[in-house]
């Protein structure tokens, strides 16, 4: 009798294990979402990253392990990728506001919060913004950036 019951069970996870991608197709969005997830963890862990190693690199320099050009080579290229982090974060969010509605100047603006708010300024000077077209440091009373002209938002 419980041979014939474990028969039985094994044969209807067999047969659910083959029909799952048969009854998850109503969901395609969710897989969307979960994938567009992942991959929005993974770039703001990749941001991070550079954020840190950043904050590493003005340490590394007030304490003389680094030279002054050394520094600004290497923050360049931790900026470049934080940057390009950045702008694959928006184009994903900017997929997903579009599904909710909502505009690019909203995520733009988020986007120059998120910046504003998340670089607390570092311990060697007044470099507390940065462009979001070029990348550019920039005070947060300047209005425009120097080196491309786009407009700072500073809010």
């Amino acid at each position: 009798m419980f041979e014939y019951i474990a028969i039985t069970g094994l044969i209807i996870g067999a047969g659910l294990f083959v029909l799952n991608p048969l009854l998850r197709s109503g969901r395609g969005n969710a897989r969307f979402d979960t994938n567009t997830d992942n991959m929005l963890a993974q770039l703001n862990l990749k941001k991070e990253n550079a954020y840190e190693a950043i904050r590493e690199l003005e340490f590394d320099l007030s304490m003389k392990k680094l030279s002054e050009d050394d520094f600004e080579t290497l923050k360049a290229q931790y900026m470049n990728d934080a940057l390009k982090c950045m702008k694959a974060i928006d184009n994903l969010n900017m997929q997903r506001k579009k599904q909710a509605g909502r505009t690019e100047k909203d995520l733009g603006n988020e986007t120059e919060k998120e910046i504003s708010a998340r670089h607390t300024g570092d311990s060697l000077g007044s470099v507390e913004i940065f462009c979001t077209r070029c990348g550019q440091g920039a005070s947060p009373k300047d209005g425009f950036c120097v080196r491309c002209g786009a407009r700072l938002m500073t809010s």
